[in-house]
This record gives structure tokens, C-alpha cells and sequence, in this order.
């Protein structure tokens, strides 16, 4: 009996030694305390190939908002559409650092600002220039240098003068079209000789008319018709020297190209008078009279509204008489007959343009 019982706890030993040892609790002797919480059954569970981690060593991954790609949808001309090919667009948060995009229909859009790397679009060049050029107002003012020489072949229409003089222009569009327009020149302390002295003349050219305005791509191209009045006024004690007037209706052409501007101008009739100062006499009985000009135009543009500009322009008057002349010349000792007189001037300004 008893070499009976040594050999079934010598089996009931080894048995016990080939059960794996997480099977440790299933096989724990009924005399043992089964454990009273969960730690210690945590416990009993880590004896085996099991470990159970402990809570307070989970790591908690913070949960990530997903990101929102913004894309700019276009429309071929089939109608499909397709992802545009654009850099990325940055939405700045607001003052409590939260970026708030908007959910709406695809035609609603977001606020957004250009990549870093990505430059704007430049400004058209000449943006100035362009907006000068469709102003609806322009005043001008200068002052100028002129210089005047009258060729005949009967002396009391010979003579030339220069000196200072000003100038002043307005232009008024009424549409993008169509306009009016003035100007006004007038010289200052004028002398021609008078014979054995010399007396006082002043010359003043009065011009106003319509305009019509054509727009270019930088440019502008401006046709007028124009009334135009020209004296040439002297002291009423003259002896030698006749007042004369000129006046009619021109075509002129201007070209402006925003730093630079010219125009050609024609009279081809003009109505010419002559009175006299202190003694009266004529240089025919009849006359045809015609004007052309040319002037060039160099401007510094500060903005769309003021402009610094230099003007160059030249312009002849012809008359041309029928008849003998009503006195004799003094030169000459004749009255000559067909008389001709060709009126150059030549007139440098320097003035400012103010546009609105």
C-alpha cells in the first residue's frame, strides 16, 4: 500500500510538470486563496507567458483633425471638370488661433491669400498713362518763348519779333468721345520798329472747337474742328505798321501716346483783315489766306492727374493779295501789286498738365 501511494504522487508530480504553465490557475490546490480583486488576479496572470500591461502605462495618441485640401475646380469645354493645377492656398486663423473654413455650395468661396512662392500679377505698365489718357478734364498752363518773322516783299508787312509770352488750355469730355476744348496765347512786351522807333505790338491767338476722341490700346487719336482767331495788334501812334487779324476754321489731328504727343493742324481758308494805326493804307484790295502747324510734345508723368510737359510747334500763315497796294513804300518808291506776306512763328513751352 504504501509503495502504492509514493508511485501515484510520483505520476500525479510529473503529470503537474508537463502542463503548460499558464494553465497554472486551472490546476492552483483547493487550499489555496483565490485571489480577491482583479490586481491580484492581474497578478496570478503575469506568472504565466502573458503579461498584462498596467493602465497607467497606455499612452493616449492624440487624435488628429483631418486636414481640408482646398482646391480650385475648373471647367473644360466639354463641361467636365477637373482639378486646377494651382499652388497651395494658406487660410490664416482668426484671433483665437482656430482656422474656420466655411461650408457651403461650390460656388461660395474662401478667403484666401497667394502661396509665398508665388508672385502676384504685376500691374498693366502704364496704368498711369492709360487712365491720363480717358480723363475727363485737363487744364493746362505754361509759359513760353516765341519768336515771329513776317517776309514780304512790301515793307510795311516786313518785320520780326520775339519775347515772352503764356499760354492756358482747358478740355472738357463729355463723353469717352466726344469733347470741347479752348486755348489762349498771348505774348508780352512785344517791340517791332516803327521806321526811325520802335512801338509796341502784342500778338494773341484765341482757338476753340469740338474734339473727338478715339481710343488705342496705350494711345489715343484725337480729331478736331476748330475756330481760330489771330491778331496781330500795335500802338495806335504806328506810322508804318498795320493791325491785322486772322480768322476761320482748322482741321487738326493730335496723336497722344502718353509720355509724348504730336499734332499737325490746317486752315485751308482763312478770312484776313488789315486796319490801320495812326495812318491808313492797305497792301491790296483783296487776299487768300491759309495756315498750317505741326507741334511735338514731351511729357513727365508724376500720376494719373499731373504732368510736366515741354511743347514745340511752328506754324506759317499766307496771304496773298490782289490788286496794287493803297500807299507807296518807302524802300521801293512803288505801290506794288501782288503783295505777299508769309508769317512764321515759332513758339517753345514749358507747362503743366492737371488732369481729372
Amino acid at each position: 500500500m504504501v509503495a502504492l501511494g509514493l508511485l501515484a504522487g510520483t505520476a500525479s508530480a510529473v503529470a503537474q510538470e508537463a502542463i503548460d504553465p499558464s494553465s497554472a490557475l486551472l490546476l492552483s490546490s483547493p487550499t489555496t486563496t483565490r485571489p480577491s480583486d482583479r490586481s491580484q488576479r492581474e497578478q496570478a496572470v503575469e506568472s504565466g507567458r502573458y503579461t498584462v500591461r498596467p493602465k497607467s502605462g497606455l499612452s493616449t495618441v492624440p487624435t488628429q483633425q483631418p486636414q481640408r485640401r482646398v482646391e480650385s475646380m475648373s471647367t473644360n469645354s466639354q463641361g467636365a471638370t477637373s482639378a486646377a493645377t494651382l499652388p497651395p492656398v494658406v487660410v490664416h486663423p482668426n484671433s483665437s488661433g482656430t482656422v474656420v473654413l466655411r461650408e457651403g455650395k461650390p460656388a461660395e468661396t474662401v478667403a484666401t491669400e497667394p502661396a509665398a512662392g508665388v508672385s502676384s500679377p504685376e500691374p498693366a505698365a502704364d496704368a498711369e498713362s492709360t487712365s491720363a489718357l480717358g480723363s475727363l478734364l485737363r487744364l493746362s498752363i505754361a509759359t513760353a518763348y516765341y519768336s515771329e518773322s513776317s517776309a514780304s516783299n512790301y515793307s510795311f508787312r516786313n518785320y520780326g519779333m520775339s519775347g515772352p509770352a503764356y499760354a492756358a488750355e482747358a478740355r472738357v469730355w463729355l463723353s469717352e468721345q466726344f469733347g470741347v476744348g479752348a486755348s489762349y496765347f498771348s505774348s508780352l512786351a512785344g517791340q517791332v520798329s516803327d521806321g526811325t522807333s520802335e512801338v509796341a505790338v502784342g500778338r494773341t491767338d484765341l482757338v476753340w472747337g469740338a474734339l473727338i476722341r478715339e481710343h488705342f490700346d496705350r494711345s489715343s487719336l484725337v480729331f478736331a474742328v476748330e475756330a481760330v482767331e489771330s491778331q496781330f495788334a500795335v500802338s495806335s501812334d504806328a506810322q508804318r505798321r498795320l493791325k491785322t487779324k486772322s480768322s476761320g476754321f482748322r482741321l487738326r489731328v493730335e496723336g497722344d501716346f502718353g509720355d509724348w504727343a504730336g499734332a499737325v493742324s490746317l486752315a485751308p481758308k482763312l478770312s484776313h483783315e488789315e486796319s490801320a494805326a495812326a495812318s491808313t493804307f492797305q497792301s491790296g484790295s483783296g487776299v487768300e489766306s491759309y495756315a498750317a502747324g505741326i507741334a511735338v510734345e514731351r511729357r513727365w508723368l508724376f500720376d494719373d492727374r499731373h504732368q510736366l510737359f515741354v511743347r514745340l510747334q511752328h506754324s506759317v500763315e499766307r496771304n496773298l493779295f490782289t490788286g496794287a497796294a493803297t500807299r507807296v513804300d518807302p524802300t521801293s518808291g512803288q505801290a506794288p501789286t501782288g503783295v505777299g506776306v508769309t508769317v512764321g512763328t515759332t513758339l517753345i513751352q514749358f507747362g503743366y498738365h492737371w488732369s481729372n
